[in-house]
């Protein structure tokens, strides 16, 4: 279990006061993050998301399956584990623990329901299951675990479906393996999560593990590519007045699309290149 001294703890809140961190940012300044899409072959998706000059890496990997049954839409399944490694450093709390709380932190964050999932209504639909490892950590969990979901599920294609049969008798469904006749996931209402930490009075975006061993209390914001907010949960036993929540929501939905922007420059780099070279490259994005 990591722990931090007194001394420690007051280096870390009068730098965070005077606006210089211990890492040289200010408070609202956000560390770079390292984005590899289509890293896993084997899934229909896949990111990597890593906090460069950082140790929090995480891996998100998305397969999808066809579902019979009275469904009028299909949906997501989602599952965060963590390396042992990383529960030793979380508070020493049990692996199986974490992992837990993080995946029902995500589920009431992020997880929406997608448009476009059904196949043949009340018949059969598209079940996205996500995956989500985390290797290490050094702080910002839940934002760096939202954005490889996103990227993800941005990586994804659906397989094309084609219906054989007569329609007033069971029809066969028939899958496409090219990838080239699949299509991209509607993200539009997908979120992303942006987590600030209160240190004494002044609260701080993308903690480092340091920080977060000396926040009062933390809020993680989702917000979606257009701007609304789809959730927000605390964490910690401090107390926050309205005005203090407020402050912090409007810090996230100013920092949201600018993290928004940056990765539709990835994605959009990513495709051009794997149109003009006719199959899809290795993924390597780069994003402040």
């Amino acid at each position: 279990m990591l722990r931090i001294s007194p001394s420690e703890r007051a280096f870390i809140a009068a730098g965070i006061a005077q606006d210089v961190r211990a890492d040289g940012r200010s408070r609202l300044e956000r560390r770079v993050l390292r984005m590899e899409n289509g890293v896993l072959s084997q899934s229909h998706g896949s990111s990597r998301v890593s906090l460069k000059g950082g140790s929090t890496d995480v891996l998100a990997s998305v397969k999808v399956e066809v579902a019979h049954g009275d469904h009028a839409n299909g949906w997501v399944e989602l599952n965060v584990q963590c390396a042992p490694s990383v529960s030793e450093k979380m508070d020493g709390r049990a692996q199986e623990e974490m992992n837990v709380e993080l995946t029902e932190r995500m589920k009431r964050l992020v997880v929406v329901d997608l448009p476009g999932l059904a196949i043949v209504p009340n018949k059969s639909v598209w079940v996205v299951y996500v995956d989500v490892v985390v290797f290490d950590t050094s702080g910002n969990l839940p934002d760096v675990i939202s954005m490889a979901i996103y990227s993800a599920l941005r990586d994804t294609l659906l397989p094309a479906i084609k219906l054989s049969g007569d329609k007033d008798e069971e029809q066969v469904i028939e899958v496409d393996a090219d990838p080239a006749t699949g299509s991209r996931l509607t993200l539009d209402a997908w979120p992303i999560c942006l987590t600030l930490s209160k240190v004494d009075r002044w609260f701080v975006m993308d903690a480092l593990l340091e920080e977060e061993l000396c926040m009062s209390a933390q809020i993680s914001v989702a917000m979606d590519s257009t701007g609304r907010l789809c959730g927000m949960q605390k964490s910690g036993s401090g107390a926050l007045d309205v005005k203090e929540m407020q402050a912090m929501i409007d810090v996230a939905n100013t920092s949201a699309p600018q993290v928004f922007t940056a990765m539709t420059r990835v994605f959009a780099e990513q495709d051009a290149l794997d149109e003009s070279q006719t199959y899809r490259t290795e993924r390597v994005g780069f994003f402040a």
